[in-house]
C-alpha cells in the first residue's frame, strides 16, 4: 500500500505526461495521468479561429457599448427631425383671489337715470347696466383658464435643416464606429489566438527538449556503468535535465496566461482559458502586391477615416446651422383659450398669427459662434490629413515586417534542419565515445533554440499577416487569416 505521508514521485516521462494533460488535454485525461491524491488542472476550452472572430465581434462589451453609442446617435437625429413640424402645448391655471371685483352703474332702481330708446346693440347693452339693480361682477373670487397653443417655425427652419443634417452625418459616423470596434475585436482575437498557439509550441519544444535529456541520461548511465565514461558527465546532463523541466513550468505558464489573454479578448472573464486549434504550417502567408498597394487600400477602406470625414461633414453643417441664428425668427401661432370667473372677459377665445423675434445686437456673440464652429471645421481637417498619413505609415510598415517575418520563418525552417542533423550526428559520436557531453548539450541546446526560432517566426508571421489586413481596411476573417491573400 503506498504510503500517503510522504510525496509521491514521478519519472520525467510519468511528469510529462500529466503536463501533457494538463495544457492541452481534457479533464478525464488528467486525471488519469495525475498521482493519487492530487486533484486534476481544468482543461481550457478549445476554439477555432472562425469561432474566437466570432464571439469576439458578437457580445463584446466594446461591441455592445459602440452600439449603443449608434442608438444614442439615432435617437438624437430623431429628435433633431421632431424639431421641423409643429408643436402643441397645453397650458392651465386656477387662482384663488382675496375677493371678487364687482362694478354697479347705479345705487338702486328708483334712482336710475332715464336715458333715451336704444338704438343699437351697443346702446341695449349699456342701457342693461343702468337698469339693472345688482352688481355686475368683474372677477370672481376664483378664477380658471385652459389654453392651447400650436407653432410652427418658419424662419428657424434653414438653422433647424443643417442641424439635422449634422446628426445624420454624426449617426452614420457612430456606424462607421461599430464596424471599427469590431474590426478591433476581430484583431485581437486573432493575435490572442495566435499568442495561444505560439505559446502552445514553445512549450511542446520544451517538452521536446525534456524528452531528449531524458534519454540522454539514460544513454549516459548505460556508458557510465560500462565504465566508458564518468559520473560528472552524467551530472552535467542531469543539470541540463532539470533546467529543462524548469522550462516546462514556465512555459506552461506562458500557455496558461496566453489562453487567459484569449478569453479576455473573447469578452469572457480572466479566470477562464480558452485554448486554440491548431493551424497548418502550410497556412504561412505570402506578400501580395507593395508597400503602395496597401497604403493606397488603408486610404480607401479604413473606417476611421470615414468617421472623420463624417465629422467634417457635421461640423460643416453646424456652421450653417449657426449662421441661421442671423435670420429673423419668424414663428407662425395659434391658440385656442377658454376662461372662467372673469367677469366681462370672453369665456372663449381663438386666434392665429405671427411672431417675430430678432435679435439686432449681442455684442458679436454669434459672429464669435460662427467662428468656433468654422475652427472645429479646420480642426477636423487637419486631424484627417495627420490621421490618413499615420495610417498609410501603419500599412507601410506592416506589409514590410510580414515580408520580413516571411523570409525570418524560411531562414528558421532551414536551421531546424541543420540543428537536428546536427543534434544527430553528436549523438552518434557521443556514444561512441568521440565528443563529450558538453558537445551534446551544445547540440541539444541549439536544437531547441532553433525550433523556438522556427516556431516563433512562424506565428509572428501570421500576426504580421492580421496587422496588415487590419491596417489595410480589409475584413478580418478566419478564411483571409488562413487561407486567403492579404490584398
Amino acid at each position: 500500500m503506498t504510503d500517503r505521508t510522504k510525496p509521491t514521485r514521478l519519472s520525467a516521462g510519468a511528469a510529462l505526461a500529466v503536463l501533457v494533460a494538463c495544457v492541452v488535454g481534457g479533464p478525464a485525461v488528467a486525471a488519469a495521468q495525475a498521482p493519487d491524491g492530487q486533484a486534476p488542472t481544468t482543461a481550457a476550452t478549445t476554439v477555432t479561429l472562425e469561432e474566437a472572430i466570432a464571439e469576439a465581434t458578437g457580445e463584446h462589451p466594446n461591441i455592445a457599448r459602440a452600439r449603443a453609442d449608434r442608438r444614442a446617435a439615432e435617437a438624437q437625429r430623431k429628435q433633431a427631425r421632431a424639431n421641423f413640424g409643429p408643436t402643441l402645448s397645453a397650458s392651465a391655471g386656477i387662482q384663488f383671489w382675496n375677493d371678487e371685483i364687482t362694478f354697479s352703474t347705479s345705487p338702486g332702481g328708483d334712482q336710475v337715470p332715464q336715458l333715451p330708446p336704444p338704438q343699437t346693440p351697443y346702446e341695449e347693452i349699456i342701457a342693461g347696466l343702468f337698469t339693472q339693480t345688482e352688481p355686475t361682477v368683474v372677477r370672481d373670487q376664483i378664477t380658471w383658464d385652459v389654453a392651447l397653443t400650436i407653432s410652427q417655425p418658419l424662419g428657424p427652419l434653414y438653422s433647424i435643416y443643417h442641424g439635422y443634417r449634422a446628426t445624420e452625418f454624426a449617426e452614420e459616423a457612430a456606424e462607421e464606429q461599430v464596424d471599427q470596434v469590431s474590426r478591433d475585436q476581430a484583431r485581437e482575437a486573432a493575435v490572442a489566438y495566435f499568442r495561444v498557439l505560439q505559446a502552445q509550441a514553445l512549450l511542446e519544444t520544451a517538452q521536446q527538449s525534456v524528452e531528449q535529456l531524458a534519454a540522454q541520461v539514460e544513454t549516459v548511465s548505460v556508458l557510465v556503468e560500462a565504465g566508458a565514461t564518468t559520473s560528472s558527465q552524467r551530472m552535467r546532463i542531469e543539470v541540463a535535465l532539470a533546467a529543462a523541466e524548469q522550462e516546462v513550468i514556465q512555459a506552461r505558464s506562458r500557455v496558461r496566461l496566453a489562453q487567459s489573454n484569449l478569453a479576455v479578448a473573447l469578452g469572457r472573464n480572466a479566470q477562464e482559458r480558452v485554448g486554440a486549434n491548431a493551424v497548418d504550417a502550410d497556412t504561412l502567408p505570402g506578400v501580395d502586391g507593395s508597400p503602395e498597394d496597401a497604403v493606397e487600400a488603408a486610404i480607401a477602406n479604413r473606417p476611421e477615416l470615414r468617421q472623420l470625414e463624417l465629422g467634417i461633414e457635421a461640423a460643416q453643417a453646424g456652421v450653417k446651422a449657426e449662421e441661421g441664428t442671423y435670420i429673423p425668427q419668424l414663428v407662425a401661432v395659434g391658440q385656442y383659450s377658454h376662461t372662467e370667473g372673469q367677469g366681462l372677459a370672453g369665456t372663449d377665445t381663438a386666434f392665429v398669427g405671427l411672431s417675430l423675434d430678432w435679435t439686432l445686437w449681442q455684442w458679436g456673440a454669434r459672429y464669435y459662434a460662427v467662428d468656433e464652429a468654422e475652427a472645429q471645421v479646420v480642426s477636423l481637417e487637419a486631424t484627417q490629413e495627420q490621421t490618413s498619413r499615420q495610417i498609410g505609415l501603419q500599412a507601410k510598415m506592416a506589409w514590410y515586417d510580414l515580408e520580413s517575418a516571411v523570409e525570418a520563418y524560411g531562414v528558421a525552417e532551414r536551421a531546424v534542419a541543420q540543428a537536428e542533423e546536427a543534434y544527430r550526428v553528436e549523438s552518434v559520436r557521443y556514444e561512441a565515445g568521440k565528443s563529450t557531453s558538453t558537445d551534446l548539450l551544445d547540440a541539444q541546446s541549439a536544437l531547441t533554440e532553433a525550433r523556438n526560432n522556427r516556431n516563433n517566426a512562424l506565428y509572428q508571421a501570421l500576426i504580421q499577416h492580421t496587422e496588415l489586413i487590419y491596417a489595410t481596411g480589409r475584413p478580418v476573417t478566419a478564411d483571409r487569416l488562413l487561407r486567403g491573400g492579404n490584398r
